[in-house]
Formats: C-alpha cells, structure tokens, sequence
C-alpha cells in the first residue's frame, strides 16, 4: 500500500500555483520544515554546550579562572591605590606647598599640559598605543606583554593628573594583560580559546567592584569582546568565578587597608516615581543624545586620525584644552577645578547629598565644559 508524499509533486506545484489552498499548504509544510531543522540544530547545539561545560578541560578552567581572580585583583587595586596616592599628591600636597588652599586655574592647566605631554611621549616611544584607543569602543584587542607598560603609564599619567576619564578601559586591560603574563609559561598559552576565556576572566576580576556587582562587570565583558549566542553562557561561567573573586579580594583589601576602590554607584539616592510627561520626554531626549554621540564620535575619529600623524603635538593639546575647560569653570563659578577633572564619580555624592548648594546656571556649565573635556 503506498503512502502519500510528504511533499507535492512537481505536477501538483504546478496546480498549487494557481490554487490559493494549495499555496497556503505548501508554505505551511516548508514552515514546519524549516522549524523541524531548526529545532533539531537547537537540540545539537544544547548537546554540544553540556559536553563543553561537563568536560574535565572546562572545569579545570573554571579552576583556573577562580586562581588569577586574586592576583588580578591585587593588581588591580594596587594600581588603583597608586592612582589615589598620585591624586593627592598632585592636588592637594604640592598646591599646599605651594601657599594654594585649593589648585587654582593656572595650575589645573600646567598640570593637563604635562600630562598630555607625557601620554604622547608614552604612546610614541613605547610598544603599542598605550592602550585601545576610546573613539572605537570600550575593549579592543587584549595588549600583548611588551605593551603593558605603555598602559600602565598612559592610564597612570591620565588618570592621577586630571584627565576626564575613568579607570574602567584601564583596569580592562591591565586585568587581560596581567592574565597573559601568568599563562605564558603554561600550556593555556598555545590554546587561542582558552586564552581568550581566561582574558575576559582576568578583565571581569580587575573591575569587579567598579559597578557595584561583580556580575555587571562580568556581564560588560561580554559585550567588550563581542560574544553572543551559544558562546555566551560558556565564556560567562569563567568571567563571574573570577569577578566574585576578585570582589571578595576588593572588598577584604578595602576593609584593611581603608581604601575603598572606586564605583559607579551613587550614595544617597532614593526611590522616585514616573510619570507621563517623564516618559514622554525620554523619547525627544534620546533622540537628542544619539545625535550628539554620533557628531561626537565623529569629532573623536578626526582627533584619533590627527593623534595618529602627530601624537605628542596633539595630546599636549588635548591636555590644553582639558585645563582651559577647569579653569573657565573655576573663574567662572569660584568653584574647584575638580568638578570639571577626573571622571566625576567622586563628586556625583557630593551633589546628590546637597542638590540645593548648585545654581542651575553652574550645573548647566559644568555639563557644558566638562563635555567638552
């Protein structure tokens, strides 16, 4: 007895093409064709996934991660500790001595030309570019051990002397670097895949208390790299052991020490409500932000491009500027120099706590300026 074909004959195609019903059968039999394909490719891949994350090799890298979480760490926050020292140092001590109560506008601008002056020399005479360059993202390609310390120095001379940046692109790559150096007498080392894996564990460990949560930090690395789909879950295991690691490390240094290494979180926040006009006003708002990160983004590739051609001219001239914007500020609004340099996480408790010590027409220069900067 013969059974019907699960598929028309070319005859009865021929038919279906003038047959609405027809029609309608065949797409819905290639949809559940396709589907069935589909769902078969899924069950492959989930069977694919378990072998991965049951297999001795894995574990072992989870192990592994789970260890450089404490020597990144205590990198990273040694690092972070010597950005604090170089602040107070530069800001506080040396004006001090120098009969100033506060840094006045003058110095904040011979301390931004000193600094750009000193990232040029670092980019132009050591390996590499002293990390990723901002314009092209957070991330970039893990540095290699010889053009470390052009990061370290680079981040260094921005980061303690003004610069309007944060230690986030930093610690990235100093955590993935560090990484590199500790597996490169091991066999980890000739595994591009697990090299990889082990980078982004590194980079998780080094910010993991900057967001607050080490899963943040771990979930950001993710779309550092740029995975997705079935890697995610595979590379996400490593990155948080070693990210709840390193935070524990973070947490019991800043309990000893007294240093607590810097966040993003804001103290003193509380709870408010939305309502329609807040929603509506999101709409036009974020429209009005895409646009300024577009024109911004332009404007930050041409400086790259020119940076590129001149590094020591045009990062002088960047720190130039960067000055000029905090000293406008100061003249302007009597206020420290500070509001406009460094990334600003510091001062953000500060204006939460006492909202009403600011006149609008200072808030609007300050967000003015220190965009500029």
């Amino acid at each position: 007895m013969s059974q019907d074909p699960p598929y028309p004959a070319e005859g009865d195609r021929d038919a279906a093409a003038h047959d609405p019903a027809a029609a309608a059968a065949d797409a819905a039999l290639a949809a559940d064709a396709e589907a069935a394909s589909h769902d078969a490719a899924e069950r492959d891949t989930g069977t694919e996934i378990s072998a991965v994350l049951s297999s001795r090799g894995y574990r072992v890298l989870l192990l592994v991660s789970a260890v450089i979480g404490v020597p990144v760490a205590l990198i990273a926050y040694g690092f972070l500790a010597l950005v604090h020292w170089l602040e107070h140092v530069i800001w506080e001590s040396w004006p001090e001595s120098l009969g100033m109560s506060e840094a006045s506008w003058w110095y904040a601008v011979l301390v931004l030309v000193v600094a750009g002056a000193l990232v040029g020399l670092t980019i132009s005479r050591l390996p590499g570019t002293g990390g990723h360059i901002p314009v092209h993202g957070l991330g970039g390609p893990t540095p290699s051990i010889p053009e470390l310390p052009a990061v370290v120095l680079a981040a260094l001379a921005s980061l303690a002397l003004g610069a309007v940046i944060g230690p986030e692109a930093p610690l990235v790559a100093i955590g993935a670097g560090a990484v590199l150096v500790m597996i490169r007498s091991t066999r980890l080392h000739h595994q591009p895949q697990a090299q990889q894996m082990l980078a982004v564990a590194g980079s998780s460990a080094a910010i993991a208390t900057i967001f607050g949560n080490p899963v943040i930090g771990a979930v950001l690395m993710l779309e550092v790299v740029g995975l997705a789909g079935t890697q995610v879950l595979v590379v996400l295991l490593p990155a948080v052991v070693s990210a709840g690691v390193g935070a524990l490390v973070f947490t019991g240094l800043g309990e000893w020490t007294g240093f607590a290494a810097p966040t993003l979180t804001v103290p003193g926040l509380t709870g408010t409500g939305l309502d329609v006009g807040d929603l509506l006003w999101a709409v036009p708002l974020a429209v009005a932000m895409a646009v300024l990160a577009q024109v911004t983004r332009r404007a930050g590739l041409r400086v790259a491009a020119a940076a590129g051609r001149r590094t020591v001219p045009a990062t002088t001239a960047v720190g130039l500027v960067v000055g000029l914007c905090a000293a406008a500020y100061t003249l302007i609004t009597d206020r420290p120099v500070g509001d406009v340099l460094f990334s600003g996480q510091a001062a953000l408790g500060e204006l939460v706590a006492t909202p009403e010590a600011w006149a609008t027409s200072t808030l609007l220069l300050l967000i003015l300026l220190k965009g500029l900067a």
